[in-house]
């Protein structure tokens, strides 16, 4: 007879923290957004303490929406909250997802391939753009809100890829008043190498905009209590056995766990008669010295032919798919049931219920994968990742988008450096496409890496690099990947990619203040592109003149630059530099004295509205109130610009420093003063917004409690 698994069927020592959890669960049904971090060492406890609260939330009448973080090596742009997008039919009624994107939300279709095109194609022009897919998720979940209560869990954000870990304080921020509680866990011994998910937990920190728990390891009772439940003894072990596991696994669950399994399989503890009994006394045990060697011994009892599919399963990934797992592993199906059926026996793997209702397998923890993948030897690794590209590769014909994160990371590892970096640039496309610019960066950056020196298709590569970088606001690099862009272009006599390219640079070098870089570019870009005649690239050239002009006070030469630039782009099609040139031309007009100015700037604002560019909009309305004010007009007349810009960017989620820092001033001047402190605090750039963002908060702290702490 089969003996039964040795698991707590309980959550020992962590009633406290429960009890935490479900006093925010009760703000959250209350109407009282929470945010909750449970950290801890791997193993000790925090998938535990979720479940826990998934039946709490579920008895409470909350809807439990849960997603992972896959592992480092091959991460999605909002990865676990694209999972949680795909299970919410599941929780809510079907339909309700196509709803809530069609209605609320059409941003997310970028997220998500199967319902791709009905969304919004409006480009990426601008950084906070991304905040126009931070601003659907929260459309999104206040409409779930407003069902019934939501509770949202994201496990190991330690894993978490650079777009979720922006918009998780950003919901916990927007989510404030609203029936969601957030929940993440992490490792907090992972911390310190992971820079982002530190200045992600700063952030929640610095905003208070979180609670925290930290799971700490078992008391020696505790552990007692552990052995108990696990074994199902009806009566404590004995002391010394406790103390012998308590020391060496330190009161971590997982591992006293997987101590007590590795002494079951060795014959230590033995099941007779319907219960279990430990054989020898604890000094003739000798308990494994770590969860590597506990699982080690364990996965050593299973047949050669299960811890080869264990190791193939490990290469896809702490969840693997039956049918990929049996192509790679070339085993019929029969007997890849048999030796899964084994695994989940040895408490290595578990089965579960996927989203579209089939079942899927996992490793019962990370630690496990990690210690079945430390078995498998570097060249053969290599091989497996080979293996598992291929299949996936076959089976995404039709849309290689889908899978190009696993794609490029699978033949990275196999060091097939071709199908990597073709990969590499599919995903980052892809990830670029979904405003997840960081993502976007590293796949281009990691697709050069992998380029012969003398690719045709570099120069294209360079540039999809200073764009990324540029949205990513690292503009010294955007700088010099779009000077190499050019240099190449030029050197392949594609002149007009090649003036593109130092137009683009342009933009990076004045934007980063160094005005000479950007004018020695700007000028190159012209005397390359005007012998070759009109065209796209040279329209915005001629924007750029302008703008020059413009902040030099050459009102003449601004006009004159500003209308051939109009004129070019509405001749070739080029609908950016024509609203550029539009805010430039209206200005210019209008500080020359001329009522067409005001025309003008309307034209300029109409365009970026009709055709969603969100960033040239924001900027048309502030150079259209400029238009206003140097035409006479007054603060009264302007602030309704003002006003509608700010609904404008509320709208589409769009978030600068600038336009915050406005809406502070605003609060300030209409006595709301709270209100400005709640704006400024989220202010922490190194920009001269959020400098002049301290000094409104000095200016009310002075007016409430005195110069001196002013």
């Amino acid at each position: 007879m089969e003996s039964p698994r040795i698991l707590c069927p309980e959550v020992i020592g962590r009633n406290a923290d429960l009890d935490s959890l479900a006093g925010w669960l009760g703000d959250v049904t209350a109407g009282f957004g929470r945010t909750a971090l449970i950290a801890g060492e791997a193993g000790v406890g925090k998938s535990a303490l979720l479940r826990q609260l998934t039946a709490r939330s579920r008895a409470a009448g909350a809807r439990f929406l849960v997603g992972e973080c896959v592992e480092v090596e091959a991460r999605r742009p909002f990865g676990p909250f694209v999972h949680i997008l795909r299970s919410i039919d599941r929780e809510f009624s079907a339909g309700t997802l196509q709803r809530l994107l069609r209605d609320t939300a059409p941003e997310l279709s970028r997220l998500l391939p199967e319902v791709r095109g009905k969304g919004s194609n409006a480009a990426a022009a601008d950084p906070s753009e991304r905040y126009r897919i931070h601003e659907s998720f929260v459309s999104l979940f206040r409409s779930l809100a407003a069902r019934s209560p939501v509770v949202m869990a994201i496990e190991d954000l330690h894993w978490a890829d650079e777009g979720t870990l922006e918009l998780f304080p950003y919901l916990a921020r927007g989510l404030r008043g609203e029936r969601v509680m957030l929940v993440a866990t992490y490792r907090s011994d992972e911390i310190e190498r992971l820079p982002l998910v530190g200045a992600a937990l700063a952030e929640l920190d610095r905003g208070r905009l979180s609670e925290g728990i930290e799971l700490r390891g078992l008391t020696a009772d505790e552990t007692a209590r552990v052995i108990q439940g696990a074994l199902r003894l009806g009566r404590p072990s004995a002391a010394e056995l406790v103390e012998a596991i308590h020391s060496r696994c330190e009161g971590n669950p997982f591992f006293i766990e997987e101590v007590l399994k590795a002494l079951a399989e060795r014959g230590d503890i033995v099941h007779v008669g319907g219960a279990w009994r430990v054989e020898h006394s604890a000094r003739q045990i000798a308990i494994p010295e770590s969860v590597r060697v506990a699982v080690e011994q364990r996965t050593a009892r299973l047949s050669e032919r299960a811890r080869r599919a264990l190791q193939v399963a490990g290469v896809i990934g702490r969840r693997f798919d039956f049918d990929l797992l049996r192509a790679v592993a070339a085993v019929p199906q029969d007997e890849l049931l048999a030796d899964l059926r084994a695994a989940i026996d040895a408490q290595l793997v578990v089965a579960e219920v996927h989203e579209d209702g089939e079942e899927r397998y996992k490793f019962r923890h990370a630690l496990t994968r990690e210690v079945v993948l430390g078995a498998v030897l570097q060249r053969e690794r290599r091989l497996l990742h080979r293996a598992v590209g291929d299949v996936l590769e076959a089976g995404s014909k039709a849309d290689p988008s889908r899978d190009a994160e696993d794609l490029a990371y699978h033949f990275d590892e196999a060091g097939d450096a071709p199908r990597a970096r073709q990969y590499h640039q599919v995903a980052g496309r892809e990830a670029f496409r979904a405003f997840a610019f960081v993502r976007s960066l590293k796949h281009f950056e990691r697709a050069l890496e992998l380029a012969p020196a003398e690719d045709s298709s570099l120069a294209e590569l360079h540039l999809s690099i200073a764009e990324a970088a540029g949205l990513c606001s690292d503009l010294p690099r955007s700088g010099r990947a779009a000077d190499e862009a050019a240099r190449l272009f030029e050197q392949g006599g594609d002149f007009g990619r090649a003036g593109a390219a130092f137009g683009f640079a342009t933009q990076a070098y004045w934007n980063s203040g160094q005005s000479a870089a950007a004018a020695e570019r700007r000028e190159h870009a012209l005397r390359l592109l005007e012998p070759h005649g009109e065209s796209a690239a040279l329209a915005y050239v001629y924007t750029q003149f302008a703008s020059r002009a413009g902040l030099e006070g050459q009102l003449d030469e601004q006009v004159a630059y500003a209308e051939r630039a109009v004129a070019m782009a509405r001749r070739t099609d080029a609908l950016l530099a024509e609203v550029v040139g539009l805010r430039w031309l209206g200005l210019g007009l209008a500080n020359c004295g001329e009522p067409a100015g005001l025309e003008r700037s309307r034209e300029c604002l109409a365009l970026a509205l009709e055709h969603e560019l969100v960033r040239e909009a924001q900027v048309a309305y502030l150079f259209l109130a400029g238009a206003v004010l140097a035409g006479g007009g007054t603060w009264t007349a302007v602030r309704p610009l003002i006003e509608e810009r700010a609904r404008h960017a509320l709208r589409f989620g769009h978030r600068s420093d600038q336009l915050m820092r406005e809406q502070c001033g605003l609060a300030i001047s209409d006595g709301e003063w709270d209100i400005a402190l709640g704006i400024a605090s989220e202010l922490h750039s190194p920009t001269m917004w959020s400098a002049l963002a301290e000094l409104d908060t000095a200016f009310i702290v002075t007016a409430r409690e005195g110069p001196e702490r002013g």
